[in-house]
């Protein structure tokens, strides 16, 4: 805890005090409630004193309690929290005005509560009676209104402390809830994200599968129009192949023929070999005849 003059925070978006009674009875305990503004970022170094209300310096304190650090905070709600101050470290009783301030750990006051005091009960004006049944009867208590009213107040912080954290509960199940939300709209949109690419894809894939198709058609048409050209080819073949085979038989008709005239040939030409030897032979006896005659 520094010890420093005062160094006073504006109330204005400070610490608030809750609830704070203008008197309290000594040697009770006495129970401080307080929030802190939205953003604050608690310190068990913070700590909340009783000061008379004309002290100028944080040393200057009656009694002090470390601060409570909440176990969790909603961002953009203020924070409750509370202390207690023992009875035994209270002021005693008097005309004396105190105030309850919140000292963060820079020794910075960061919010004051309107003064009280600590004042015995009077006798008779600060005196109530209750009514309590034990056992069938009604016995009649005499206690002091304080008591009573510190008592009520007590059950109402209670009440309130209890209502603050099913609201923080509430909060914190709005926060998983609104987280869970989110994670369902991002899903969501990579979902529909996904359906949209899938629908292209099967868009791209009807347009080809219908091109296929198309160019399909084409090529069994031109299959088609291929096998029919090729029976005419197959037909034109045979045509072919037959007046082949006529020319082969027709020319081997031929080469026979010619094969017998040059056989036929042949033997004229061994014939009239023969003819013109006769002839040399009878001219050469008749040319020996002729000179022996002469």
């Amino acid at each position: 805890m520094e010890e420093s003059s005062l160094n006073r925070a504006p109330s204005r978006g400070g610490v608030n005090f809750l609830n704070v009674a203008r008197t309290y009875i000594p040697n009770t305990k006495v129970e401080c409630h307080y929030t802190l503004p939205p953003g604050t970022m608690p310190s068990t170094s913070d700590w909340i004193g009783i000061f008379k209300v004309e002290a100028a310096c944080v040393r200057d304190y009656h009694t002090f309690v470390w601060s409570s650090v909440p176990e969790s905070t909603t961002d953009g709600s203020p924070t409750h929290a509370s202390v207690q101050f023992q009875a035994s470290y209270l002021p005693k009783p008097g005309a004396q005005l105190y105030q309850f301030r919140y000292v963060n750990r820079q020794g910075r006051v960061c919010g004051q509560s309107p003064p009280f005091q600590f004042r015995e009960p009077r006798p008779m004006d600060e005196l109530v009676t209750l009514e309590e049944a034990d056992g069938g009867s009604d016995i009649l208590l005499v206690v002091p209104k304080a008591t009573v009213l510190q008592n009520q107040l007590d059950e109402s912080q209670q009440e309130r402390n209890d209502l603050m954290q099913l609201k923080l509960q509430l909060e914190d199940q709005v926060t998983e809830l609104r987280s869970r939300v989110q994670e369902l709209e991002k899903a969501l949109s990579t979902a529909r994200r996904e359906h949209s690419e899938l629908t292209e894809q099967y868009k791209a894939l009807s347009r080809s599968h219908g091109e296929l198709t198309e160019e399909r058609d084409i090529l069994s048409q031109q299959q088609g129009e291929h096998v029919a050209r090729i029976l005419e080819l197959e037909d034109d073949i045979h045509t072919i192949s037959d007046k082949v085979l006529m020319k082969e038989v027709e020319l081997d008709r031929v080469r026979d023929s010619v094969k017998a005239l040059t056989r036929e040939q042949e033997q004229l030409l061994g014939q009239l070999k023969e003819s013109l030897a006769d002839k040399e032979q009878s001219k050469v006896r008749d040319s020996k005849w002729v000179y022996f005659l002469s």
